[in-house]
């Protein structure tokens, strides 16, 4: 599976401070194109945006998540060599070791956001902002964030980095890949993310990875790697 366009946003902009564009699938057959999508398939994605919150058990529920999309960028011709490569080593460093910080993120399925865990301390952006939090019922624009806020930080779960010092964002984000197993198994609980919800006859649509898919990975190998050899193994000659 593919790491999710807006998780691949949020990462670039946590690790390495490089904004990104998350395109989505509203730019019609160019998109489909693009990700070769042939369009019985595309009638299904479409049914995930625009199918009604209230439907009956069994039908496609609406996911704004399972929209197929792809993150985009641009190099500047005014860019210089060493500002082009650095985007492009962030970008090879997310393709390759990105699915590890799948297990410090969740996500909203409704709202397509991803979001981390945890931070070391609570800061002002305490609250992810929408224009979904405005209501006209009144006849006039109203807001209600108390209603649907999503909190951002969870300062229950112990930060990951610590002792990490390099002037290199890089070489940063390597060192924490490689804390990340560790802290994992010890500290992260995946059963309270938010479910899919997706009825069995389409779970072969998801198309992205999603932390517990992290999570049970890093966990398996690591319990592999400290499993104790057993004290004798029977002679296979005879």
């Amino acid at each position: 599976k593919y790491l999710h366009h807006n998780f691949i946003c949020v990462l670039l902009n946590d690790l390495f401070g490089i904004q990104v564009r998350s395109g989505c699938s509203c730019a019609g057959p160019y998109v489909l194109d693009l990700l070769n999508i042939n369009d019985e398939t595309a009638d299904i994605y479409a049914k995930f945006i625009t199918a009604n919150e209230n439907n009956r058990l069994g039908e496609i529920p609406k996911i704004e998540l399972m929209k197929p999309g792809f993150t985009r960028f641009n190099l500047s011709y005014f860019a210089s060599d060493e500002e082009v490569d650095y985007i492009l080593n962030a970008v090879e460093f997310i393709a390759t070791d990105g699915w590890k910080f799948l297990s410090l993120y969740t996500y909203n399925p409704k709202t397509a956001v991803w979001r981390a865990r945890s931070i070391a301390s609570q800061d002002s952006l305490s609250q992810y902002h929408s224009l979904q939090m405005i209501s006209f019922k009144n006849g006039t624009m109203e807001g209600n964030p108390e209603e649907q806020q999503i909190k951002l930080f969870n300062s229950d779960t112990p930060p990951l980095i610590t002792n990490i010092s390099s002037n290199d964002p890089i070489e940063e984000a390597r060192l924490i890949a490689n804390k990340i197993p560790k802290y994992v198994y010890e500290n992260i609980d995946f059963r309270n993310d938010p479910p899919l919800n997706i009825p069995d006859e389409y779970k072969d649509f998801i198309w992205f990875a999603i932390p517990k898919d992290s999570i049970r990975k890093i966990v398996n190998d690591v319990e592999q790697k400290d499993s104790k050899a057993v004290p004798f193994r029977p002679n296979n000659d005879n």
